[in-house]
């Protein structure tokens, strides 16, 4: 007959709640960003976001979003400013959710001589985006207020206490068990 040690019930437990336990899921958003010079794609990136900003704050994602040639393109800086760049002809600059702009003119901002990444010119993300959405009022707090939940941190909270529940009732499954193999045992 096996015996039962309660040692392995650390380990056990341990393993079940690491097994059980629920990871953060939120739902994302891919946002493509891309420029088009004459037509044919040349810089592109990536970003993301959990889906509610609007389309101004999603157009001012190019000020931090660095942005990588495209298909062996070769973006040439000004010859005494090795840090910028300027693109001429038909340009668009398209982000996915936050706008697409024509121009005949970019200005691209490298950080670094020895970085093939570039930003686009914040200014001129300001000047030619869309309206940027206002900041959401930020709550009140007295000594003797409760700030009002979101639906965000009141979806947070849900699964916090589905988390809670489900290794309380690990415990607790697992108490039983130990207390039914030690009766059996003696």
């Amino acid at each position: 007959m096996l015996r039962f040690d309660p040692k392995h019930c650390v380990g056990l437990l341990v393993a079940c709640l690491w097994l059980f336990h629920p990871g953060e899921v939120r739902a994302g958003r891919d946002i493509g960003i891309f420029v088009t010079l004459d037509g044919k794609q040349i810089l592109l990136s990536a970003s993301g976001d959990n889906g509610t900003p609007g389309p101004g704050t999603v157009w001012r994602y190019l000020k931090t979003t660095p942005l990588s040639p495209r298909d062996g393109f070769k973006v040439l800086p000004l010859p005494d400013q090795p840090l910028i760049a300027l693109l001429k002809g038909k340009v668009v600059v398209e982000v996915n959710y936050g706008g697409k702009v024509e121009t005949s003119e970019l200005k691209l901002i490298r950080k670094r001589v020895d970085n093939d990444s570039w930003h686009i010119d914040p200014d001129w993300v300001e000047a030619n985006g869309p309206p940027k959405e206002p900041e959401p009022p930020a709550p009140a707090q007295g000594p003797n207020q409760d700030a009002p939940h979101t639906s965000e941190q009141a979806s947070g909270n849900s699964s916090v206490l589905w988390w809670v529940l489900g290794d309380g009732l690990l415990l607790v499954g697992l108490l039983i068990m130990v207390v039914w193999r030690q009766r059996k045992i003696a």
